[in-house]
């Protein structure tokens, strides 16, 4: 055996209690510390994630803005490359399109407004028709009424004529 072998070799003669207990401690101190250090280098790890989840966001946040940087800062070449009068003309095109679009839909507002007059009143007269047909049938219920009330009083006086006849002569004085 080596020289380093043996000195780290315990000689049990000289080891005694308070030995032992200073060699747990320490022991039970060494996994200690090496289980927070476990759970801090897992910390660590899942913060190194979270911060690569991070990074990647916004990488792709950047990414969208610059690609929308570069979509109006080509519009805004597009435009500068147009003169004053193109964008003149085109928006007085556009004015003049919708002018004719409110001139088109206030026809169609008035032509609408029209028919709905023409037919209120066709909707009126029809109503007083309905109207004076309704009181002629009144009027013609009440004529059948009273026909068949003289029907009836006829049909009573033929019978009341008819049964004089069926009695003599001088029952009937």
């Amino acid at each position: 055996m080596s020289e380093q072998a043996k000195d780290t070799r315990i000689n049990l003669s000289t080891v005694n209690t308070e030995t032992v207990q200073r060699i747990c401690s320490a022991t039970k101190e060494n996994h200690k510390t090496l289980i927070e250090r476990l759970l801090h280098a897992e910390e660590n790890r899942l913060k190194m994630e979270e911060l690569s989840q991070d990074d990647t966001e916004y990488l792709s946040k950047i990414s969208r803005l610059f690609n929308s940087f570069y979509d109006i800062s080509t519009s805004y070449i597009r435009l500068k490359d147009v003169s004053k009068e193109e964008l003149t003309a085109n928006y007085n095109k556009e004015i003049e399109q919708m002018k004719k679009t409110i001139e088109s839909l206030t026809d169609k507002d008035i032509t609408a407004n029209k028919l709905i007059s023409q037919k209120d009143s066709e909707i009126s007269e029809l109503k007083d028709k309905i109207d004076l047909l309704n009181k002629e049938l009144a009027r013609t219920q009440e004529e059948n009424k009273i026909m068949k009330n003289y029907d009836d009083s006829f049909k009573e006086i033929l019978m009341l004529l008819h049964n004089q006849k069926s009695v003599p002569v001088d029952k009937q004085l």
